[in-house]
């Protein structure tokens, strides 16, 4: 009778391949760690979080029609428009970081009859101040605390608002945001939860397995 070879995750060959594999995996994910702690991302993002329109041009009005003032003039197509800019980032924004001191300037393409209001998440820090300009609302240098969301309600007239970011700023990744409700994610956020799964991976599931694999061979 033939006495077959043991399993194949018996073999002494597989278990110095196994601690290779597992030492080349835990060292990456040690240098991943440690550049992430030393460079943190900025990102800001810019979104129109709701848009809202105040007329309905095809509904009827009971006695006559329905108009909308501001001050002595009458609005064709009034809209309240929420822009929020949102630094994703693990860093603060700094007002040092506007390149030559210029704003963040959030062009709506209508323009903008009145900043109604201005408020952030953050409960320690003041709002950013912003001055509109035509269809263009302009932010200047400020702080925008990590992880905080600055706010502005704005009064539109015209067509449905859209909105255009320009943001001189050094050293920060700026995109579009997600709309409220919307499934996809940006490439910056994608990479932002893929790279910590796929590099933490190592430690956990099947190669935590055989890590104690390899430390039980070692101490026989």
């Amino acid at each position: 009778m033939v006495t077959l070879a043991g399993e194949w995750w018996q073999s002494g060959t597989f278990w110095g391949a196994a601690a290779v594999i597992v030492a080349v995996l835990a060292a990456g994910s040690a240098v991943w760690a440690t550049l992430r702690a030393a460079n943190p991302k900025r990102r800001l993002l810019y979104r129109i979080y709701s848009r809202t329109p105040l007329l309905n041009p095809t509904a009827s009005v009971p006695g006559g029609s329905l108009t909308v003032m501001h001050g002595t003039s009458a609005l064709a197509n009034p809209w309240v428009v929420e822009v929020e800019l949102i630094n994703a980032g693990r860093r603060d924004i700094s007002a040092s970081m506007f390149h030559n001191g210029e704003s963040i300037t959030l062009d709506l393409g209508v323009p903008i009859i009145a900043l109604l209001h201005t408020e952030t998440s953050s409960r320690t820090q003041r709002p950013p101040t912003a001055v509109v300009n035509g269809r263009v609302l302009a932010v200047p240098p400020c702080l925008l605390g990590k992880r905080h969301t600055a706010t502005f309600s704005l009064l539109v007239d015209g067509d449905e608002p859209q909105l255009e970011c320009l943001a001189p700023l050094t050293d920060v990744n700026v995109a579009e945001g997600r709309r409220p409700g919307s499934a996809a994610m940006t490439l910056a956020e994608v990479a932002d939860a893929a790279i910590p799964a796929v590099v933490g991976f190592p430690m956990t599931g099947v190669f935590s397995q055989l890590m104690q694999g390899v430390l039980n061979r070692r101490r026989r």
